[in-house]
């Protein structure tokens, strides 16, 4: 399979930038070439604020100093996907609403720009082998010094790999239109040590979605249609990505899904569910790149004067100083809010969660609400839904149940989608939502 083609489904050899042995830019490739051409100026460390247009055409650019450089014939952006989106805006093309808020003169109206771009989710596993059955077996004081040597006289072998020479394109079930897993298999094992990179032998597969879409779906009986149009109303104002859906609009998006009680729903293409636990991952590595500290600890006390707090006081007796404090302690944030000597609206609720995998193949749906609470979503290769329950008073601690009801069927989820009717229960647990 060709990286770049039309389909990429199937097996392939690996395609590298590589030129001689050497790794190979893309000012290596095109630039370098071409420095000795009488029509080419390369200007270093030259920052360009912002595109310069004239009749609706590009004429030129204008760097950070204000100096201005005019164009003869045409003017490229070569600036990476975030780069490139960052200059047209600032040069007055984009959403014209969100740039006249920003004083910025609209050149074009292109509400996509800056938005749209996908996350590559991948995971890394990693095997443990014999030595000798792995590349780490080359790789040692003797093989580098062959390794160094080969690459030297004939800038061949393993000096001029990337290591990554075998993967593939799956569909991972028959819906998918295009390939949406990409593998990449690497004969060696590997962690960083004291900053440092350290080969250990084993091998290591490299799993990532292609094009991931999530998105969510709010779907309504006749009744509540006032609630819908007033929460989609809503988000249209404030520049959402979502689509209005008739029943009828409904069924034809989502064949598996029985609509005949329903009386709108809420589409939206953009991620409607995120992994607790991976958004608390990325924001600690973010705030710590930042300059940020991370403490693992807990808050066993909070001080205030007047309206603002000013200390909390940790388990480990420590006390933090502060101008300000955020309240992110999800279920647990009313426990926090009694030691200044206030109540929020918080009680975490039982909630039953069940997995379940369909024999019937359904297409892929996002992340699915309704007023009752109901929360649907795929999972792996089956779906997980669950609702809560008001049976049960508030509370923070429930008895985990895991494997409890194995066999039943998923209440909330059979009505909508008839394939769940028959599936198979994998696991259920409850505990405090």
């Amino acid at each position: 399979a060709d990286h770049n083609s039309g389909d990429q489904e199937g097996m392939h050899i690996a395609q590298m930038l590589v030129d001689n042995g050497r790794r190979c830019s893309a000012s290596h490739a095109y630039l370098r070439p071409a420095r000795t051409r009488s029509n080419l100026s390369l200007r270093l460390n030259a920052h360009v604020h912002r595109v310069m247009f004239q009749g609706g055409q590009a004429v030129g650019v204008e760097l950070v100093t204000g100096e201005k450089l005019h164009a003869a014939r045409e003017v490229l952006i070569a600036a990476s996907s975030v780069g490139a989106a960052k200059l047209l805006l600032l040069s007055g093309v984009g959403p014209a609403d969100e740039l006249r808020q920003l004083g910025i003169k609209v050149i074009a109206d292109q509400p996509n720009v800056g938005r749209n771009l996908e996350n590559h989710p991948g995971v890394n596993l990693q095997y443990a082998v014999r030595r000798e059955d792995s590349l780490a077996s080359q790789l040692g004081p003797l093989g580098r010094t062959k390794l160094g040597l080969q690459w030297l006289l004939t800038r061949r072998g393993l000096g001029a790999s990337n290591f990554f020479e075998a993967g593939a394109f799956l569909k991972t079930h028959e819906g998918a239109g295009y390939a949406n897993l990409q593998l990449e298999f690497l004969p060696l094992a590997r962690r960083v040590v004291n900053g440092r990179l350290k080969v250990l032998p084993g091998f290591q597969l490299w799993m990532d979605l292609s094009r991931p879409l999530s998105g969510y779906l709010f779907i309504v009986p006749p009744t509540s249609l006032d609630m819908l149009k007033a929460n989609y109303d809503t988000q249209l104002s404030m520049g959402c990505n979502v689509a209005w859906l008739s029943p009828d609009a409904l069924k034809a998006k989502f064949p598996s899904m029985f609509v005949g009680d329903l009386g709108a729903a809420v589409h939206s293409p953009d991620d409607g569910w995120l992994d607790p636990h991976s958004v608390l991952l990325g924001l600690r590595k973010k705030a710590r790149s930042l300059g940020a500290e991370f403490i693992a600890d807990q808050v066993t006390g909070m001080q205030r004067n007047g309206a603002s707090v000013t200390s909390a006081v940790l388990k480990s007796g420590w006390k933090v100083e502060a101008s300000h404090f955020v309240n992110a302690a999800g279920a647990w944030a009313q426990e926090i809010c009694t030691m200044l000597g206030f109540t929020v609206p918080i009680t975490p609720l039982r909630r039953f969660e069940h997995y379940f995998e369909c024999e019937e193949t359904i297409e892929p749906t996002p992340y699915l609400k309704d007023p009752e609470r109901l929360a649907f979503r795929p999972e792996g290769k089956g779906y997980t839904g669950g609702v809560p329950t008001l049976a049960e008073p508030p509370r923070l601690q429930f008895r985990n149940q895991p494997r409890l009801l194995r066999g039943s069927r998923l209440a909330g989820a059979c009505p909508l989608l008839p394939a769940v009717r028959a599936h198979q229960m994998q696991e259920h647990a409850s505990g405090p939502l």
